[in-house]
């Protein structure tokens, strides 16, 4: 049996005697072996189990099915020949694998997908290295861990990377089954559009306000009459002594403290709008 799409050991054979089929074949198709086969079967078509894959271009022309998914006419190209998905068939170390709803040529030695084999998945963010999963420099996390920033990591439970690599519990809540919580409760409510959402401060969810603004107990201080004290998306307008850390101006509107003089920006030029 011929496997490589090439030209049978005996030479061309492009089709059996037409004697051999009655009736005679049609233009679609060719006579092998007394019987009348398909030449080829759609650009893109799993045709593995169609006889075409076995008589590719010619009787007993077998098209390799580590190397193809169909006998067809690739991309470009009207020649009848063994494809995998719309191109020509892999080359190795490459095999021809189903991708998404597609077939495409993917190396088992470095395709996290198809790690050593079709179908072989490395799990979180392992990579695929001479055709092993590998997490960082280690290998494979067990059972249990996933794989995030290089490092085996219990997303059950890792309030930086909660239910899944990069899922960062806030402030001060903790991770349990895979979900944020504060303290025994739910995760407290984010921060959505102009609003400051919540802080979980000693095991309870509390409202940002000028006594826990940005962070737990972080109290606005400063001016007075129109620029008394207010937390505004989670920022202080005036902290004193001109703090370096961005603060607020008045009405709605965030300036950076560039020069001291109490969080009003009026050295920073036009205040920033936070939305």
């Amino acid at each position: 049996m011929h496997v490589d799409g090439g030209p049978p050991p005996d030479g061309p054979r492009p089709d059996g005697p037409a004697s051999t089929c009655s009736p005679t074949c049609s233009s679609s198709q060719m006579c092998c072996a007394m019987s009348c086969v398909g030449r080829q079967v759609a650009p893109g078509t799993n045709g593995r189990t169609d006889p075409s894959f076995s008589h590719c271009g010619g009787c007993g022309r077998v098209c390799d099915p580590n190397r193809a998914s169909a006998c067809s006419t690739a991309l470009g190209s009207g020649t009848v020949q063994c494809v995998c998905g719309n191109g020509l068939q892999c080359t190795a170390p490459q095999t021809c694998t189903m991708v998404g709803t597609s077939f495409s040529c993917v190396n088992p030695d470095s395709d996290p997908r198809n790690c050593g084999g079709m179908g072989i998945m490395c799990n979180g963010e392992e990579t695929c290295q001479a055709g092993m999963c590998r997490c960082g420099a280690g290998a494979a996390c067990s059972a249990g861990t996933t794989c995030c920033a290089g490092a085996c990591i219990n997303t059950t439970a890792d309030a930086m990377n909660c239910g899944g690599c990069g899922m960062v519990c806030a402030g001060s809540e903790t991770c349990s089954a895979g979900a944020c919580h504060c303290g025994a409760g739910p995760a407290c409510t984010r921060a959505a559009g102009s609003a400051l959402g919540q802080l979980c401060c000693s095991n309870t969810c509390v409202a940002q306000d000028d006594t826990n603004c940005g962070t737990c107990g972080q109290m606005c201080e400063g001016g007075g009459g129109p620029f008394a004290p207010m937390c505004i998306y989670g920022m202080d307008i005036f902290p004193p002594g001109g703090a370096p850390h961005v603060c607020c101006g008045f009405a709605g509107f965030c300036v950076p403290d560039l020069g001291g003089d109490g969080g009003f920006g009026l050295d920073g030029g036009l205040p920033d709008l936070p939305f």
